[in-house]
């Protein structure tokens, strides 16, 4: 059978056939859903294998004339979804982005590694996922010794745990603490707020956060659940945090409510040292993907990059 890599715009794709191919992968990640797609980029194009067979979403947006791809807000990871030996189709598919897109700034995900391909430069980047289908107790025992600590010393605090909090408590704590080194833009917290809610309202998102002994949240997560995959989609915590290991806490309880299940904690994880490490201590392995970037012509002449 001759294969095809065909290029179509998204409103020319079969939803229902993208969505079938893209619930096939066995990553179980849930970015390259029509509908999720739809939500983080105004605008993407696609590479269609066959009869979607094998599907690879194209986000991009378009400043001064000039076409490129990108990452969307709260998409770690894109690339190639469906069934059968995807690294095989890898150079395939790199091979189809159309040239039109001069500037390329993408991230393929865990299921393809590495290729010989000097066109593009590549960069491994750390997802760290935890499974969790061992008991509880199995993986406890398997934390390092620092994050029990951290475990023991969160109990000595009065610390409670909350499930209906609302997105803005968890936006309001990271823009007032991480946020505020960061200076993100309006247009960020914005774009989260409604990933967020579009999220719970699918009942596809929660929120989890901790409060202290003053009732203030000091620490919390949102969860995107796809199936059995629950992932840290955005993390928060004050300096507070930092005393009463309140985000080892909130992680623990997580861990306690579906061990035992046949579920995988992704903790979207980092290659900042510090970050990977306290992950790593509650067993969590990882996952590289990689980021791919060409550009056509000097990036200092790209609007994005002046």
């Amino acid at each position: 059978m001759v294969q095809e890599v065909k290029w179509l715009r998204s409103t020319e794709i079969d939803v229902e056939k993208w969505d079938q191919c893209v619930r096939s992968d066995s990553s179980k990640i849930p970015y390259a859903l029509h509908w999720y797609l739809d939500l983080v980029a105004p605008t993407w194009d696609a590479l269609v294998l066959n009869d979607y067979e094998v599907v690879m979403p194209l986000p991009y947006s378009v400043k001064m004339g000039i076409h490129y791809l990108y990452r969307p807000i709260g998409s770690q990871q894109l690339g190639l979804f469906g069934r059968g030996d995807l690294q095989s189709l890898l150079p395939e598919f790199i091979h189809a982005i159309p040239k039109k897109f001069w500037l390329v700034d993408y991230y393929l995900n865990e299921q393809t590694q590495a290729i010989g391909n000097n066109s593009f430069k590549w960069e491994k980047q750390i997802n760290q996922c935890l499974s969790l289908k061992p008991s509880y107790e199995r993986l406890y025992a398997a934390y390092n010794a620092q994050t029990r600590r951290n475990v023991q010393k969160s109990k000595k605090h009065k610390l409670r745990l909350f499930e209906y909090d609302g997105p803005d408590v968890l936006l309001t704590l990271f823009k007032a603490n991480k946020g505020a080194n960061l200076q993100l833009s309006e247009k960020y917290y914005t774009q989260m707020r409604r990933i967020f809610f579009s999220l719970m309202h699918k009942k596809r998102g929660f929120v989890w956060t901790v409060h202290d002994e003053h009732n203030s949240a000091c620490a919390g997560v949102f969860l995107f659940q796809n199936r059995d995959r629950l992932i840290l989609l955005f993390t928060a915590t004050d300096a507070t945090a930092r005393e009463n290991a309140a985000l080892s806490f909130l992680l623990d309880e997580l861990i306690i409510r579906y061990s035992g299940g046949n579920y995988l904690l992704d903790f979207e994880g980092s290659n900042i040292p510090g970050l990977a490490r306290f992950n790593a201590g509650f067993g969590a392995e990882e996952r590289p993907y990689y980021r791919i970037r060409k550009a056509g012509f000097p990036l200092n002449l790209h609007p994005k990059y002046r």
